[in-house]
Order: C-alpha cells, then sequence, then structure tokens
C-alpha cells in the first residue's frame, strides 16, 4: 500500500490517498501539505524498515510528476 499517493484529477487539483484512504484535494499551487505528506511517507517508510527485512519502493508515473509540478 502506497503511504501517500497523489493523483492528478481537473482544472490543477490533485486528489490526496493516505495510508489507502482518499484525505480531500489541494490545488497543484499549494505547497504547504507537501512537507507534512513528506514526513508521513518517511514515517511510513521507516517503520517498515524496522518491522521487515527487505522492503521494496516503487515509483509511479514521470519520475519529475510534470503533470503535477506545472
Amino acid at each position: 500500500m502506497n503511504s501517500v499517493l497523489l493523483k492528478s484529477g481537473a482544472g490543477g487539483r490533485i486528489l490526496m490517498v493516505v495510508l489507502g484512504r482518499p484525505n480531500g484535494e489541494f490545488d497543484r499551487a499549494d505547497r504547504a501539505s507537501t512537507y507534512d505528506l513528506l514526513e508521513l511517507g518517511v514515517g511510513t517508510y521507516r517503520e517498515s524498515r524496522d518491522r521487515y527485512d527487505v522492503v521494496f519502493s516503487e515509483g509511479a508515473g514521470s519520475p519529475a510528476g510534470v503533470n503535477l509540478c506545472e
């Protein structure tokens, strides 16, 4: 499961899914929540690393996320 999943939507909106549950939408120009999402992602990774012998990380889509960063 993705700890944080960002899906591009219509009109420059981004759907945010956190720990498998929809967690609202935000405008791609809003950068304030990105730090919280980074902390959540890193924290989830650390928990998995401490709990399991092997942790796979995977990215989807463009590595630059151009459609989310305009």
